[in-house]
């Protein structure tokens, strides 16, 4: 299974991010970044959840955090859904090709026809 690697950190979010003070913007990057590596883990916990680890962060980071977060929701939902569809069509590739490989008792079956053909042919050559 592929690890999430990343998320999207949006440029209409810098302004907020600037007119915080440097502790808040880093208190707010730590929490986006244990909010986007446990939600596509676990798709149950909540941004409130992890907020609740960061009492450090002041009222304007909160509401930062939350229209943040919602956003890396979004993203690793379309992630999600868009691994999910990679997942299924390489199984279904792998199924078709196994499909269309002859089994061991064909493969036998040739391998025997081939060499009695080139039995007969030394004989008659």
């Amino acid at each position: 299974m592929n690890a999430k690697t990343g998320f999207v950190f949006y440029f209409d979010c810098y302004h907020t991010l600037t007119s915080l003070p440097p502790e808040q913007r880093g208190w707010l990057i730590t929490a986006l970044c244990v909010y986007a590596e446990r939600v596509w883990r676990d798709g149950t916990v909540t941004a409130q959840e992890i907020a609740q680890q960061f009492p450090q962060l002041s009222q304007q980071a909160q509401v930062a955090y939350q229209f943040m977060t919602n956003a890396i929701w979004r993203d690793t939902q379309r992630w999600l859904q868009q691994r999910q569809a990679r997942i299924q069509r390489r199984t279904q590739q792998q199924a078709a090709a196994a499909a269309s490989q002859p089994s061991q008792e064909e493969q036998a079956r040739r391998f025997r026809e081939e060499a009695q053909r080139l039995r007969q042919l030394m004989r008659e050559g």
